[in-house]
């Protein structure tokens, strides 16, 4: 799976698997374009390197997902806490070349 995250000024901008989202890190929410659940996103900067995302659907919070790019660069953690089903899933990604 590609997942694209691109920084912007004041936010993120991510696109997987024909979805879309620019968001701000104002905690303000944002859609997902193309995607059938219409999901909407809220991001908040952590820290330098960490940022949650917050998704929703229909006024519900979905998912809690926290990303934290590693030191060097070349990876990122995730933990995606599923408020749905209870659950947590935690995975690395790796930055491509």
């Amino acid at each position: 799976v590609t997942v694209k995250y691109e920084s912007t000024a004041d936010g993120l901008k991510m696109t997987w698997n024909g979805q879309t989202y620019d968001a701000k890190f104002d905690g303000k929410q944002y859609p997902t374009k193309n995607d059938p659940g219409n999901t909407m996103v809220s991001l908040k900067r952590i820290s330098a390197k960490t940022i949650e995302e917050t998704d929703s659907r229909d006024g519900k919070v979905t998912d809690i997902i926290r990303m934290a790019v590693s030191a060097d660069g070349k990876s990122m953690s995730v933990e995606d806490a599923d408020q749905i089903q209870k659950t947590k899933t935690n995975y690395t990604m790796t930055k491509q070349p």
